[in-house]
């Protein structure tokens, strides 16, 4: 299961989807027999390769609040 595709911050996966899209709209009944597969699996592919790059970049700003936040502690408690 993916995340709704109209989302704008998956600007990097915006040509597969919409590939797919197409795919689904013209191949009528064959998307149901496999004929969208491939484009789907490029597209889980891109949505896997997007997720791991915002996680690294979520979990490097994490780390630089709790620094930050411990720093305000360590100088609220020499005071």
């Amino acid at each position: 299961m993916h995340p709704t595709l109209e989302n704008p911050h998956l600007v990097t996966c915006q040509q597969i989807i919409h590939a797919l899209n197409e795919c689904h709209v013209n191949s009528g009944w064959k998307k149901y027999l496999g004929a969208c597969n491939d484009l789907k699996h490029k597209l889980n592919d891109c949505l896997t390769e997007d997720y791991v790059q915002r996680r690294a970049v979520n979990a490097a700003e994490a780390k630089a609040r709790r620094e930050k936040a411990k720093q305000v502690w360590s100088d609220l408690e020499l005071k």
